[in-house]
């Protein structure tokens, strides 16, 4: 019991450590309101952005 509340704890603050960029929010806001294809071309777009930037 004890391993699965720290398993619980260290994902839950992994999660809430991640920062939301504007990128990132994009990327939720069109999973949410499109489909999950069209997020993963903004999310991929939006990397290469990064990358070059």
């Amino acid at each position: 019991m004890i391993l699965l509340y720290t398993l619980i704890g260290i994902t839950a603050s992994m999660i809430s450590a991640l920062p939301l960029g504007a990128s990132n929010i994009v990327v939720i806001y069109t999973t949410i309101k499109q489909n999950l294809k069209l997020a993963m071309k903004v999310a991929f777009a939006e990397g290469v952005a990064e990358v070059l930037i």
